[in-house]
């Protein structure tokens, strides 16, 4: 079963030395690895394909990232479908953070973020050439990506545009959902020193 392979793959993905938290925070990862299944509308099924791989982004005492990026193929399916997703856990609480949890999402996080810097996840792909990415932008209305913005990280269906977000040591990564002829997904990041306006309480990442 597809959930099986997908769960020997992520076990045991952190190594804490509080044995405890090491267990919850690792049954968080798996719970939260295995979500791509409804994000992405997968079924349970031997005949479909998932392959993903993940990388640490970010770790510190406080916070850690994951990104996983990989495909998946449904049986009957025309195409691979590029998959990415992501967790951020606060260690300390054991928890789960979302993008609202961390940042106010209002319309110059939007301009920020249309400004940020794209990185390709495909040595092949690069949405910068002939103005693909203005185009792309340009097509995208600020109020309605700030209401999508809102549900960044949710693992349900009110993540309609499977927007994920994720930390490295110096910035804050978006990947939002875009057509497959655009790669399926869109990476774009943020400088930390960008978003002090936005940022909510004491105990961030970037502190």
């Amino acid at each position: 079963m597809l959930k099986t392979i997908l769960t020997l793959h992520i076990q045991n993905l952190v190594d804490l030395p509080n044995d405890t938290k090491e267990e919850v925070i690792n049954d968080l990862i798996r719970v939260e690895a295995l979500g791509v299944l409804e994000s992405y509308s997968l079924d349970l099924d031997s005949h479909n394909t998932l392959e993903i791989d993940y990388q640490i982004t970010y770790k510190s005492d406080k916070f850690l990232s994951i990104q996983y990026i990989g495909s998946a193929l449904n049986k009957g399916g025309a195409y691979p479908l590029n998959v990415f997703y992501t967790t951020n856990i606060d260690v300390d609480k054991e928890i789960k953070v979302k993008l609202t949890d961390l940042l106010e999402i209002d319309e110059a996080f939007v301009q920020e973020l249309k400004n940020g810097i794209y990185r390709s996840y495909d040595d092949n792909l690069n949405l910068r050439e002939e103005g693909v990415m203005r185009d792309y932008w340009s097509g995208i209305k600020d109020q309605e990506l700030l209401n999508d913005l809102k549900y960044t990280d949710e693992a349900d269906g009110a993540n309609n545009s499977v927007i994920f977000s994720y930390l490295t040591q110096d910035s804050l990564g978006i990947s939002l959902s875009v057509p497959h002829a655009l790669g399926d997904h869109l990476e774009m990041e943020i400088g930390y020193e960008k978003l002090s306006e936005n940022i909510k309480g004491d105990n961030s990442p970037w502190d």
